[in-house]
């Protein structure tokens, strides 16, 4: 699990300071994801507020979304159709709690998703 940068300090003039060249890099399961972080993080931002990432606490974050895309099983380098249709309005407490689930508890590869759809279905 690493955020690696990409540029060298002959071809980039921000040198360490460079967020353009960061790649997040990470190997799961004996296989090695590797994708430009501004290429994964800028198809899932919400509608009209898409821009490159503008700090290395921001590309950590991504990157933990990053991770818990490969967990769940998906290929990060394909953005989510919930990713394109973010606009969409959530009618009632059902429809809020199906998309924290679909879009929060999966992604995040919980071992414990069970006893999530557990609470949530109480809360339904």
């Amino acid at each position: 699990m690493t955020i690696r940068r990409r540029c060298s300090e002959r071809k980039c003039k921000d040198g360490r300071r460079c967020l353009k060249h960061l790649v997040l890099d990470v190997m799961f399961r004996g296989k090695r994801h590797r994708i430009p972080a501004n290429e994964f993080a800028i198809p899932r931002m919400e509608p009209g507020r898409q821009r490159p990432i503008q700090s290395m606490e921001e590309a950590r974050d991504w990157e933990r979304r990053f991770i818990g895309e490969i967990k769940a099983g998906r290929d990060p380098r394909r953005p989510t159709s919930r990713a394109m249709q973010a606009g969409a309005e959530l009618a009632n407490v059902s429809a809020f709690l199906d998309a924290y689930m679909d879009r929060l508890v999966k992604p995040s590869g919980l071992r414990s998703i069970a006893t999530v759809r557990s609470q949530i279905s109480v809360l339904k």
